[in-house]
């Protein structure tokens, strides 16, 4: 493979990683401080909730698509770092990693309390708390999809590798 098709590969993954981040987050920020908002005002309360129930499973592939793309970012870019970010990212990606299995996890627990075909309200004694750790878990995801971005965006800065968006042409005098 020669230098310039390797170039244009890194150029290819490192936008696919930024991407991913910007799936989730831009998805993840959107969902909690506009749709909920708005759902709930146009929908209601427990319709409102069913609406959420589809959307966030949608949003947790969003969120392993991200952690998968984060740890193999890390191991591309693992000689360029230095120790402090390698640790930093490693803790980044794994506790992304044990949050998206918590969600997933607390999101079944969840689902299996509605009802959708009957639209019942769940136990708010026993939903409650679920939604709670929820909230707990996703909020942890990310402030840590967040420090991951970062250190993406640092590791590809710091790699040395100068990837032009266009050819330079010669200045004419």
């Amino acid at each position: 493979m020669n230098s310039e098709c390797g170039k244009n590969l890194l150029c290819v993954w490192r936008y696919l990683v930024v991407l991913g981040f910007a799936l989730w987050i831009g998805g993840f920020t959107f969902h909690t401080s506009v749709t909920l908002r708005v759902g709930g005002d146009v929908i209601g309360g427990l319709a409102q909730g069913y609406v959420t129930q589809a959307a966030l499973g949608r949003l947790h592939l969003f969120a392993g698509a991200m952690t998968l793309l984060a740890a193999i970012d890390l191991a591309i870019h693992w000689r360029c770092m230095g120790r402090i970010a390698r640790g930093v990212q490693c803790a980044a990606a794994g506790i992304m990693a044990l949050c998206l299995l918590m969600l997933v996890s607390i999101h079944g627990d969840m689902s299996a309390l509605l009802d959708a075909d009957g639209m019942s309200r769940p136990d708010p004694a026993v939903f409650a708390p679920l939604h709670q750790r929820y909230q707990f878990f996703a909020s942890i995801l990310w402030v840590c999809a967040m420090t991951g971005l970062g250190n993406v965006l640092r590791a590809h800065r710091c790699a040395g590798i100068d990837i032009p968006l266009r050819k330079k042409t010669p200045v004419r005098p």
